[in-house]
């Protein structure tokens, strides 16, 4: 299934420990357990995480007759906000120019966002530069315990805490990070409370995931896109040695703030491949590796590569026989290992 068609699109962030697997397998599932809920109208749509890229991964779902994806996350932290890894970001999200929000998962009782979490959002900020970038980013709270007697004064303590901290002097740089981008520091966030389903196996819990989980539904459904559209730009390049032309892909992608202006932001462009266009066949392809990053937290992942190709092309030559030539070096991605 391919990204473009689907309807709607959100981020998952999360740190371990925090459900998010959990709660990405839920909303992502049909509610079985719980025949008596006739509003469930949601199924899975495939019974397994499907790899987005090496560093993404995605899961999609149905629900009132639209197709939800979930892209998960995981050692986003790695990115340590170069313009490299920007890019890359950039890249991969470019494929789903229906994308709309952010969902932050964290533990019912955290009042703040965690360092790690925070410099995740601030890798988005710089992908996406836009005024309005709070109003695409939601807190779902993990482990709420439902059955829990103090459970709606809990609620009502640590609700809002969040936009609170922000103002607390610990988060000054992230204040200053914002201000500096033009970013419209919240005044408030939605929340969502999600509770571990593998606590009470067939209680009525369930029922009341399977509630919040429309609740999420109905606001990515009412959450404009972040992208207004994705421009592609071919352009051909040639070396000093005079090699065959190649063609890089270029990709611009186009904001729009939500606001009363509705002003268009335009990234700068980002490279997404090269690919060399000659009309010889090719005779070989040297592809190559490059180590660009030696370590990641991204599970058995640990390093990663920029990848490129080189083809050989059999070319005529003067005495009416052939030759290998050697085209350019083409830069094609890169990927974790």
């Amino acid at each position: 299934m391919n990204g473009r068609n689907d309807d709607y699109i959100c981020l998952v962030l999360g740190e371990t420990g925090v459900g998010k697997s959990s709660f990405i397998n839920t909303i992502t599932q049909s509610n079985e357990k719980d025949a008596n809920n006739k509003n469930n109208n949601y199924c899975k749509t495939s019974p397994n995480t499907n790899a987005c890229t090496k560093k993404f991964q995605i899961s999609r779902t149905s629900y009132a007759n639209n197709t939800y994806s979930f892209i998960d996350t995981p050692g986003l932290n790695d990115f340590d906000g170069d313009e490299k890894n920007i890019n890359e970001i950039k890249t991969s999200l470019s494929d789903y120019p229906k994308f709309r929000c952010i969902l932050v998962l964290m533990k019912f009782q955290d009042k703040r966002l965690t360092a790690s979490t925070i410099n995740s959002l601030k890798i988005f900020m710089q992908c996406f530069p836009t005024k309005d970038f709070w109003k695409h980013v939601f807190i779902v709270r993990t482990f709420a315990d439902y059955m829990s007697r103090s459970f709606d004064d809990d609620k009502a303590k640590i609700k809002g805490t969040v936009v609170k901290s922000f103002h607390e002097t610990t988060f000054k740089e992230l204040k200053t990070f914002m201000e500096d981008r033009n970013i419209t520091i919240p005044t408030e966030l939605d929340e969502f409370y999600f509770d571990n389903p593998k606590k009470f196996e067939g209680a009525s819990n369930f029922k009341y995931n399977n509630n919040e989980v429309i609740n999420i539904f109905n606001k990515i459904r009412n959450t404009p896109t972040m992208f207004k559209d994705v421009k592609k730009l071919d352009k051909e390049i040639m070396d000093d040695s005079g090699t065959f032309p190649t063609f890089q892909t270029w990709r611009t992608i186009i904001f729009i703030c939500h606001g009363n202006d509705n002003k268009e932001i335009t990234s700068s462009p980002f490279l997404k491949e090269e690919v060399e266009k000659c009309p010889y066949p090719v005779e070989d392809r040297i592809k190559e590796k490059e180590v660009v990053e030696t370590e990641s937290n991204c599970g058995d992942v640990s390093i990663k590569y920029d990848d490129y190709e080189t083809c050989i092309y059999r070319v005529p030559d003067n005495s009416n026989g052939y030759k290998s030539v050697k085209g350019k070096r083409c830069y094609k991605g890169s990927h974790w290992e």
